[in-house]
């Protein structure tokens, strides 16, 4: 009788193994490099990603390991989910996909993610606190108009001199959009606004510019992973019901129309 063939690990028991492996390994190479140096110079070993991925130069993410028994962090360096001066709703965005794509290595699930918060924004569907951002006000810009906090501090200076920010300060701010001839020709940061000012009169935000602060992010991290022709197809897709159907662009539910007109102007631009 043939023997049977040989049991194939779980995939969790293989992927501590291999973990393992790395750290003995990494152990072992740290050990042989530092007897080249002179003492009292000393190579340490640190610690193993997997799974890791390279956006760009000193823009990484991955998860941290220094036993194999669990990861110790999900480690994420340069990318925007770390940087004070992004939007909560670009960093949780960023983050959310950074979980589904490191962490349980699902592609699919985390492009689903990210169309649906885009569709999301476009509908005008995010909360207004997610939206802040903010920077430390300074005094020593060169061109200070081209500062969205200073522009803001300035018009906040001019209602409320009292409650106005000072230096060294966290100034929060969003941006408005233009609803006049003059406004549409200001710069962004001309149109940046008090949150409380646009809560108190009701200003609309700049859907537009919210959408070119994911978009950019968004191609960085999926840029590594997607093949490039690819990447605006992925997020033109319309749902599963559209699909099933075979509808054509102007036959979709309004959902997927808004984002088929969208994309149509080159997101990734």
């Amino acid at each position: 009788d043939p023997s049977p063939p040989p049991s194939i690990p779980p995939a969790d028991v293989l992927k501590r193994a291999i973990i393992l492996f790395a750290l003995a390994r990494g152990k072992e190479m740290a050990d042989l490099v530092t007897q080249l140096f002179k003492r009292p110079i000393k190579l340490e070993f640190e610690k193993v990603y997997s799974p890791y991925l390279l956006a760009d130069k000193k823009r990484y993410a991955g998860l941290y390991w220094t036993k194999c028994e669990k990861p110790d962090k999900l480690d994420v360096k340069g990318l925007e989910t770390v940087r004070r001066d992004i939007v909560p709703f670009v960093a949780n965005t960023l983050k959310g996909c950074l979980d589904l794509i490191i962490r349980h290595c699902d592609v699919a699930k985390a492009v689903e993610l990210a169309k649906g918060r885009i569709l999301q924004l476009r509908l005008s569907e995010v909360s207004l606190t997610d939206l802040i951002a903010s920077k430390r006000l300074s005094d020593e810009y060169k061109a200070p108009h081209t500062q969205p906090h200073w522009c803001v501090t300035q018009k906040m200076k001019t209602r409320d001199a009292l409650s106005a920010p000072k230096i060294g300060d966290r100034v929060p701010f969003v941006v408005t959009t233009a609803i006049s001839k003059e406004k549409a020709a200001q710069t962004m940061s001309a149109r940046a606004e008090d949150p409380m000012f646009v809560i108190m009169k009701h200003l609309p935000l700049d859907i537009d510019y919210y959408f070119k602060c994911l978009e950019g992010p968004l191609y960085r991290l999926f840029s590594p992973i997607l093949a490039q022709p690819s990447i605006n197809e992925r997020f033109k897709e319309p749902c599963d019901v559209c699909l099933a159907h075979g509808l054509a662009p102007r036959e979709f539910c309004d959902p997927c129309r808004l984002r088929y007109q969208h994309t149509q102007r080159d997101v990734w631009a």
